[in-house]
């Protein structure tokens, strides 16, 4: 009887273990994001393959410890999973970060039409982060460069701790969580034309969720993504080849949508999260296992 239950447990540790894992995949591929970066790659090693795990399987990244002084990334416990340990950014551009694209792929939008015939610049960009270190800005992702440029859109962070929605050229402060604070926490920051009868030109709605829940939005006037060959870097607003406001800290499923996701959807990528983690749920079975041990 001992031995049965003994296996019988061990079974539905591996299972949930597994489940947690896949299930948490299949809320967000139900959102046919157009890349999904999960870090479960079996190396993180300088030039190694950060595989893109959604069905369109846009764009690999690739692993880059550029320079001397800062920890290669490490592949480690994740909030589902494994997920990319990065160490920030050195002196002269030296640091890590995951490249995705630097020149040489087209950058992430809808092909279709507003009412006055621009392409729809409909993006959602969604990340897990733990980190305890806000200092110098840090970028969780960032495209093309500099905030300042007109296409630039990411997800940064003021030295406060408040996240930062980068949109259009311009930076806007949300003010409202410091989710610098060694927990893990879920941003999801979505970018939507809306119609301007004014001049014939979309403006650009910006919003911020945190931890499932809508945060603070803003409008820019006239405001334009473009359609173009740019790069996107996670854990920096550099490059590959000079890092800069490197993000410290954890960074795990990382998605990128050619859609906005809704509220709904953001809360149910939020509530698949927050299941116990499949090391939890081990130690859980294990408990039980002793805990039946004893009655037996």
């Amino acid at each position: 009887m001992k031995k049965l239950s003994s296996i019988i447990l061990a079974v539905l540790c591996l299972a949930l273990s597994g489940s947690a894992l896949a299930a948490y995949q299949d809320v967000v591929m139900a959102d046919n994001p157009l890349s999904f970066w999960r870090f479960e790659d079996a190396s993180s090693a300088n030039g190694a393959t950060a595989l893109d795990s959604a069905t369109r399987a846009y764009k690999n990244g690739t692993y880059i410890n550029n320079g001397t002084g800062v920890a290669d990334i490490a592949l480690v416990a994740g909030k589902v999973g494994q997920a990319a340990q990065l160490n920030g950014s050195g002196s002269g551009g030296a640091g890590n970060c995951i490249d995705i694209w630097d020149g040489n792929a087209q950058a992430p939008y809808s092909l279709s039409k507003d009412s006055f015939g621009n392409p729809l610049q409909t993006i959602t960009l969604e990340a897990w982060i733990q980190s305890s270190s806000a200092s110098n800005y840090p970028r969780i992702m960032q495209h093309n460069g500099a905030y300042n440029v007109l296409s630039s859109y990411g997800i940064g962070a003021h030295d406060s701790g408040y996240v930062t929605m980068i949109g259009s050229g311009q930076t806007w402060y949300t003010g409202t969580t410091n989710v610098f604070d060694g927990a893990w926490h879920h941003i999801v920051v979505t970018y939507n034309p809306v119609l301007d009868d004014d001049d014939g030109i979309d403006d650009l709605y910006e919003y911020v969720y945190i931890d499932g829940v809508g945060k603070w939005g803003n409008t820019i006037e006239d405001g334009a993504l473009a359609l173009n060959y740019d790069r996107l870097t996670l854990g920096s607003e550099g490059n590959r080849w000079y890092v800069y406001n490197g993000f410290v800290g954890l960074l795990d499923e990382v998605a990128v949508y050619d859609s906005v996701l809704s509220a709904e959807r953001v809360a149910a990528h939020y509530a698949e999260g927050m299941v116990p983690e499949p090391a939890t749920m081990s130690l859980l079975g294990l408990g039980a296992l002793a805990l039946l041990r004893k009655r037996s």
